[in-house]
């Protein structure tokens, strides 16, 4: 067990090392649909895991590093949440042509931005994780993965295509939040409870649900065909 923990520990950031040089080998096959900004997202994620990572392992980086990352990670972590969660929803909305739940996304959407303007008031953005942001952004994501799943599952028979590409991100995403939503609740709770550290299985799953995401991500760039732009439903109305 102490070996696997050990192997999660250095495993991540190689993760998404070898998931950027696949989006970015791969990126011939995608570059015109809403998916050409996915290796921006991968870049961004690496280098603020790398700089968090350094500076906990390694104490000469701490002197020079720690003082300029404490002051802007968080701000700088809480803007990229945001920015996540919006470029997937615009990625999943351009790919879904059926407009019966169209309304409920786009709520859904609402929703979150609305979460994101009022969490300030309640967690100080500059200083503080925004949890209800993440929160509510994860859930809104997930319900746009079930809808992609099931779109397909309506079209084709078949909920899961292993060359379309992003059926994997799809998953990889699906399965990290999943698991992921009910630890970061469960932290918030011991927060106000006042605990300050937390079980070790915390990090331990979280790691490796960061692994099993990866690992899917370049499973799908691996075996995925050219993909083509579907237009949304919006999109589609207008046309006509």
């Amino acid at each position: 067990m102490e070996l696997l923990l050990g192997v999660l520990e250095y495993s991540f950031i190689p993760a998404y090392g070898i998931t950027l040089l696949l989006a970015v080998f791969r990126f011939p096959k995608y570059f015109d649909t809403p998916l050409k900004y996915f290796p921006v997202i991968v870049c961004y994620t690496l280098v603020t895991e790398m700089l968090g990572y350094f500076i906990r392992k390694y104490d000469e980086y701490d002197l020079f590093l720690s003082e300029i990352y404490a002051t802007y990670n968080v701000l700088i972590y809480n803007i990229y949440n945001i920015i996540f969660y919006l470029y997937w929803f615009y990625v999943f909305e351009s790919y879904l042509t059926n407009s019966g739940f169209r309304k409920f996304r786009i709520g859904a959407i609402v929703l979150f931005s609305l979460t994101a303007a009022i969490n300030p008031f309640f967690q100080k953005f500059g200083l503080e994780p925004q949890f209800y942001t993440y929160v509510v952004g994860g859930i809104v994501l997930l319900i746009y993965i079930v809808s992609y799943l099931y779109e397909r599952y309506r079209s084709s028979g078949a909920l899961f295509q292993k060359d379309d590409l992003l059926s994997w991100l799809a998953l990889g995403l699906f399965s990290f939040y999943a698991g992921y939503l009910p630890i970061k609740i469960a932290r918030l709770f011991r927060a106000m409870e006042g605990l300050r550290s937390e079980p070790r299985y915390f990090r331990n799953i979280t790691l490796l649900l960061i692994v099993l995401m990866y690992t899917l991500f370049c499973i799908g760039l691996w075996k995925m065909r050219k993909m083509r732009y579907v237009k949304s439903a919006q999109e589609q109305g207008g046309n006509r």
